[in-house]
């Protein structure tokens, strides 16, 4: 009974022991948390102690099921765990909090804590480049946007070739956001974005023919239902950002960005949608051939928290060979998750 019973409590220390292990790595600065990760450590904690609490009680109830305890000798047992668990969380929760009250009161300096057994050593702040560098953060967020493309050149302006209404772009991708201070207050977006931007012909009956090298409207010869260029691009958005931000990194107030972008163009395709002999038809047109495949511009944005509203102008030429130049304008609306 008396090699039972120290097995059990040795097995239920050793648990214990490793659950605060990485409170422990915390404290003796193996690991660098700011504060959020401290706040769900102690979410964990609890947790923790709880599943071993659970374990230890299976454990109990085996040993009373097998007759190796007493019924009583069982009782007292879950007793005394309860009470060892309900004592760590607390002695846990303390730590965690005079910590998390440590780094709140300190958060304008680089302070470190050092934990060892009798001995606690305090390093002093360091004003110097690489600790500065160390407050930099990286943080990234899905993007999703929509809105209107429109084109102007030589002789047009927006809305005299293209719908304003019925041309209209959608956008999805991933960006990157890395604080170029202390505060990330001044910050460096970057990502990859698919972009569609879609372009109806200002005259319903006009579709756009390849005629050698160029890429014309001409009219329809037939009922045309819908003529659409649809132009398929992959580009990098590069922008310096401007506004305040939370512990995390993410903006949490007013934000305005400024830059450009810089891609390819994957495919231009046109969709057509007619009668003919009263028959229905769809057809695709690509006219990749004769698309710049380079796509770049500039671009900026304001926003408040994950809204923003965009604007980009490509200073690439939609086709490449056209005597005309056109450029895309663009207007919108973006989210970041």
């Amino acid at each position: 009974m008396k090699k039972l019973f120290f097995t059990l409590t040795f097995l239920c220390c050793f648990t214990s022991f490793f659950a605060q292990g990485k409170l422990e790595q915390i404290l003796r600065g193996e690991t660098k948390p700011d504060i959020d990760q401290l706040e769900i450590q102690k979410e964990k904690v609890e947790e923790e102690e709880k599943e071993l609490l659970r374990k230890e009680v299976v454990m109990i109830n085996r040993l009373l099921k097998e007759e190796k305890i007493t019924k009583e000798e069982a009782d007292e047992q879950k007793r005394a765990a309860a009470t060892k668990h309900a004592r760590n969380i607390k002695d846990q929760l303390q730590i965690l909090d005079a910590h998390i009250d440590l780094m709140e009161r300190n958060a304008d300096v680089d302070y470190q804590v050092l934990y060892s057994q009798g001995n606690e050593n305090h390093k002093a702040p360091r004003d110097s480049l690489s600790s500065r560098f160390k407050f930099r953060n990286t943080y990234g967020s899905l993007v999703v946007g929509f809105g209107f493309s429109n084109a102007r050149g030589e002789g047009f302006s927006i809305g005299d070739r293209y719908r304003v209404a019925g041309s209209r772009y959608f956008e999805m991708g991933y960006e990157w956001s890395t604080g170029l201070t202390a505060t990330n207050f001044l910050r460096f977006n970057y990502g990859v974005l698919l972009q569609f931007d879609g372009f109806k012909p200002k005259q319903a009956h006009q579709y756009f023919v390849l005629e050698g090298d160029q890429v014309e409207l001409h009219d329809f010869e037939g009922q045309l239902k819908k003529a659409k260029l649809r132009r398929n691009n992959l580009i990098v958005p590069l922008h310096v950002e401007l506004g305040p931000t939370d512990r995390r990194g993410y903006s949490n107030n007013f934000r305005v960005g400024l830059g450009g972008f810089l891609g390819l163009n994957l495919s231009t395709v046109q969709k057509l949608k007619y009668k003919d002999d009263g028959h229905r038809v769809k057809e695709k047109n690509r006219l990749n051939s004769q698309a710049e495949d380079l796509v770049y511009g500039w671009s900026g944005y304001l926003g408040y928290k994950g809204t923003t509203l965009v604007i980009r102008y490509a200073t690439s030429p939609t086709f490449k060979h056209n005597l005309i130049r056109e450029e895309v304008v663009a207007l919108g609306v973006r989210w970041t998750f």
